[in-house]
Order: structure tokens, then C-alpha cells, then sequence
């Protein structure tokens, strides 16, 4: 294994972690407005619809989309009505998936 690739590992690694604590505990699908948001750079290029300024070049953190399926667009930018609630299934199979492959540091220590 390159130094380079165990470099990436680690990123790739520290990114599916970020991904899977951000992830909100509340469920439902609230209205989320980050188009306006002053931090947010967009994505100029237009999506499959032809719109532009929907989406972000960053994936912002779970819990500040509206995006609760591995199906949507996590750079999409606005989204929710209120009226959804999800099961915890996109959260528990990169989990336990993650947990399976020694993805996480079980050392770590968290805040209580």
C-alpha cells in the first residue's frame, strides 16, 4: 500500500464518520432554506432540470439538509415540507457497515 493511498483511506475514513455524526436524531424532514445562505458557495453549473444556483460545491453537514435517503442530492441546497418522517435506515447500514469493517476508532473517546 502507496503512503498516498493510506492518506485517502484516512480521509475517506474521517469523511463517512462526519457524514454518520452529523446525521440529525430527529427525523422529519423540515423545511430547509440554505439557498440564502451567506457561507454557501454554489455550484454554477446548471443540473439535469437546466436550474442553477440549487445546489452547493460542498456537501454541507446531515443535519443542515434535507436529505434523509441515499437517493437525493446531498449538494442540493433547499428541500422539506415538514410533512415526512424517515426510519433510521440510511443511517444504521453505513453504521453497522462501517462498524463491520473497522472504519471507526473504537478508542475515541466522546463527550457525554
Amino acid at each position: 500500500e502507496a503512503a498516498g493511498d493510506a492518506g485517502e483511506e484516512s480521509a475517506v475514513r474521517g469523511d463517512i464518520q462526519w457524514s454518520l455524526e452529523t446525521w440529525p436524531l430527529e427525523l422529519i424532514n423540515y423545511p430547509v432554506n440554505n439557498s440564502r445562505r451567506l457561507d454557501v458557495v454554489f455550484n454554477p453549473e446548471p443540473d439535469r432540470f437546466a436550474r442553477s444556483h440549487v445546489a452547493s460545491m460542498r456537501v454541507l453537514p446531515a443535519n443542515e439538509r434535507s436529505q434523509f435517503r441515499w437517493n437525493s442530492n446531498p449538494f442540493a441546497l433547499d428541500g422539506g415540507n415538514g410533512r415526512a418522517d424517515y426510519d433510521p435506515a440510511a443511517w444504521l447500514l453505513p453504521y453497522w457497515m462501517g462498524r463491520y469493517f473497522s472504519l471507526f476508532d473504537d478508542r475515541r473517546e466522546y463527550d457525554a
